[in-house]
């Protein structure tokens, strides 16, 4: 049985949450169309990460994970509603546009998200459409997210590295949840 792993894409509207949440699921063909999110879109799907053993000379494990991926409407109306449900997110993948208009918005999510560890969060920078927007090293102003994996991405350009991106956020999101459980798992025990 597949390990459930809940994980809240935000960020600003228009910033390419939905394309990059239907891509990850094999859903659409990647379109510049833009359709705001009404509240949130919940896309399930599973991944098979290799995750490193944690003794040397053992080979890598396979390991199938049944991602939920909540793809939530960057829409200020429903930013309340983030932070009830906050406390279900194993991890977060915050998405702005890479034209750096709407960079200082992540500030509200990573306040909403704030219980979250930098193990079980990521950044994706979405270069939207083929325009030229600036690309190359991303650095952001808040203290804690620049402080977090943060990828440059584009589906026009590169698709791939989202995919690739976005496995080694699950991996780190993994590791983080079965620590996690093992710690549970150990204070029942004691």
């Amino acid at each position: 049985m597949a390990t459930k792993l809940v994980i809240f894409v935000v960020g600003p509207s228009k910033s390419g949450k939905t394309a990059i949440a239907n891509y990850l699921a094999d859903l659409t063909v990647h379109t510049n169309d833009y359709h705001p999110t009404a509240g949130v879109r919940i896309l399930e799907f599973e991944r098979t990460i290799s995750l490193e053993p944690r003794r040397p000379g053992v080979r890598p494990k396979d390991t199938t994970l049944a991602v939920e991926l909540w793809d939530c409407s960057g829409d200020p109306r429903f930013h309340g509603c983030w932070e009830s449900i906050s406390e279900s997110a194993n991890g977060v993948l915050y998405v702005y546009g890479l034209d750096g208009k709407n960079e200082k918005d992540l500030d509200v999510f990573q306040n909403i998200f704030k219980n979250m560890k930098e193990s079980q969060c990521a950044v994706f920078a979405h270069k939207m459409g083929s325009g030229t927007q600036k690309s190359g090293k991303v650095k952001l102003a808040n203290k804690f997210l620049s402080k977090l994996s943060i990828s440059t991405t584009s589906l026009d350009t590169e698709p791939e590295t989202i995919r690739t991106d976005f496995d080694n956020f699950l991996m780190s999101v993994y590791q983080a949840y079965t620590e996690s459980r093992e710690r549970e798992e150990e204070s029942i025990v004691t």
